[in-house]
C-alpha cells in the first residue's frame, strides 16, 4: 500500500511538471464534478454519464477503449493521474490541430488578407485529384461562411468541414 501511494506521488509529480498550479485545480474541479460517486476515480458509467452531459454520445465499449488507453494501474477506472494524461493528450490534439488549420488557412489564403475568398477557395480545390464543379464549391463556400458575410475568416473556418475536404486524399 505504501509502495503504491509513492507510486503514486511520483506519477502525479512527472505528469503535472509542465502544468501551472491554476490548471491542476481546474482539472481537479473537471475531475470531481465527473467522479459522482465521490471514489477517486472514474469508472466507465461516469464517464458516458460525464460525455453525455456535453452533449457527447459514447458507447460502453467506447468509454472502455478510453479508459484502458491511460489506465496505468489496470484497475478498469480512471484515477487522478491518469485523468491528468488523458486531458494533456487531448488538449495537445486540439493545439496540433489548430496549426494545422492555421497552416491550411493561411495557404488558401493566398492574398494574406486574414479572409478566404471565394476565388482563392476555387484555386485551392483546383488542385485536388476529385473534381469540384463550381456549385460544389458555392455549397462549401456557403456553409462555410456563417455570417453569410460572403468570406471565410479563420473560426468559420476551423469550425467547418473545409479542413478535410481541402486536405483530404481522394
Amino acid at each position: 500500500m505504501a509502495a503504491e501511494r509513492i507510486r503514486t506521488k511520483k506519477l502525479l509529480a512527472e505528469v503535472t511538471k509542465d502544468l501551472t498550479p491554476e490548471q491542476i485545480n481546474e482539472f481537479k474541479k473537471a475531475f470531481t464534478a465527473i467522479d459522482v460517486n465521490k471514489d477517486g476515480k472514474i469508472s466507465n458509467k461516469e464517464l458516458v454519464e460525464a460525455a453525455k452531459l456535453l452533449g457527447i454520445t459514447i458507447t460502453g465499449k467506447e468509454a472502455k477503449d478510453l479508459i484502458k488507453s491511460v489506465d496505468l494501474n489496470k484497475d478498469g477506472n480512471i484515477g487522478f493521474e491518469e485523468y491528468i494524461l488523458l486531458m494533456k493528450d487531448t488538449f495537445l490534439q486540439i493545439e496540433l490541430n489548430c496549426e494545422r488549420y492555421k497552416a491550411s488557412f493561411m495557404l488558401i489564403d493566398t492574398n494574406k488578407d486574414g479572409v478566404i475568398s471565394f476565388e482563392e477557395l476555387v484555386r485551392a480545390l483546383a488542385f485536388k485529384k476529385e473534381q469540384y464543379d463550381l456549385n460544389k464549391v458555392r455549397e462549401l463556400f456557403s456553409s462555410a461562411d456563417a455570417d453569410n458575410d460572403g468570406i471565410i475568416n479563420f473560426k468559420e473556418f476551423a469550425t467547418s468541414s473545409l479542413p478535410t475536404v481541402v486536405f483530404e486524399e481522394k
